[in-house]
């Protein structure tokens, strides 16, 4: 089915969209979360005129199926909008919807916490499939691939890649998350004793080595994975980055718009740490962009493995970019 947001008071026609609030003219000075429920679809949020400052990033309280921000008027960000370590996994891919943003110009304030869409006054043509965009596959040896071609997030890092070592492929990443990282690779004699995970998931658990319910090596993922042995914490940081789309009839100032993915735990010596999480997708429109830097102004880098040992884990793949202004 199809999604319009089209309506005023902020009520959206054709559900699933969920509306988590409307708003006025905001000013987030610190950070702030924005209430959503885990795995909420959609949530969205819409203002009058809306200032981040900088120093402030806002982003969801939980890990949800993407945040949808909409601005009747200027967004003045000088701050972060995140969707950083806020994907959500699952196990399957989801219904093939289609998200359709009516333009941001042709939304006429009716009153207080009224916005109205006029699709006949300049219609934006902003749409945003979600369906079955998955990341290419990640080899082991390898950092995460990219979703820029895909339209997805970006994929998990694959463990460190030798003919000596056991090695394991990066997880995928799909419309609402970057993939999972991979464990740790193990040198193969000892591989044996330890086993490691194979992801066969969008963005849930990342990899880990296990030896008699002892989890090692973790990558990054939702959550996170890993534990402590021979003195050695390897823990991948939990999250992966999250679908943000932003609609504004003018951006300016000199922030960010940011959905990264989370680092991989700690390698030490002959034992590697896990992969990072694969990066988000940032999807932005408007109509002017008051010399808003858009090619420094987004990042949907993955998250980082640790350099610290000899046989390191790989980086998480940078998800999907798209800024477009319609004049």
């Amino acid at each position: 089915m199809s999604n319009y947001i089209y309506s005023k008071a902020g009520q959206v026609g054709q559900v699933p969209f969920t509306v988590a609030s409307v708003g006025d003219d905001v000013t987030i000075a610190t950070d702030t979360q924005l209430t959503t429920t885990s795995g909420q679809y959609l949530p969205t949020f819409y203002y009058k005129n809306l200032t981040v400052n900088a120093g402030a990033t806002l982003t969801t309280s939980n890990p949800c199926k993407g945040l949808i921000i909409i601005v009747s008027g200027t967004l003045t960000l000088n701050g972060k909008i995140s969707m950083t370590a806020r994907g959500y996994g699952s196990a399957t891919l989801p219904t093939t919807d289609t998200v359709d943003l009516f333009t941001v110009g042709s939304m006429r304030r009716l009153g207080i916490h009224e916005v109205s869409f006029v699709a006949a006054e300049r219609p934006l043509n902003a749409t945003f499939p979600i369906g079955q965009q998955v990341s290419p596959v990640t080899p082991a040896g390898s950092n995460g691939s990219s979703g820029q071609t895909t339209m997805s997030c970006g994929g998990g890092g694959g463990s460190y890649y030798t003919a000596s070592y056991q090695v394991s492929a990066g997880g995928l990443g799909y419309v609402f998350s970057g993939g999972s990282g991979a464990c740790g690779a193990m040198p193969t004699g000892e591989a044996a004793s330890w086993p490691s995970t194979t992801l066969v998931n969008y963005g849930l658990a990342g990899g880990y080595v296990s030896n008699s319910g002892n989890r090692w090596l973790g990558g990054a993922g939702n959550p996170g994975e890993g534990g402590t042995w021979n003195s050695l914490t390897s823990v991948g940081a939990t999250g992966t980055g999250g679908l943000l789309i932003v609609v504004a009839n003018t951006i300016q100032g000199t922030g960010q718009f940011v959905s990264k993915g989370s680092n991989g735990g700690a390698s030490s010596g002959n034992y590697s740490g896990g992969a990072g999480s694969g990066g988000g997708i940032v999807f932005v429109r408007c109509i002017t962009h008051n010399s808003f830097d858009y090619i420094n102004g987004i990042d949907t880098s993955g998250g980082l493995s640790d350099k610290s040992g000899n046989f390191d884990g790989r980086d998480g793949g940078t998800g999907y970019q798209s800024f477009e202004v319609f004049a």
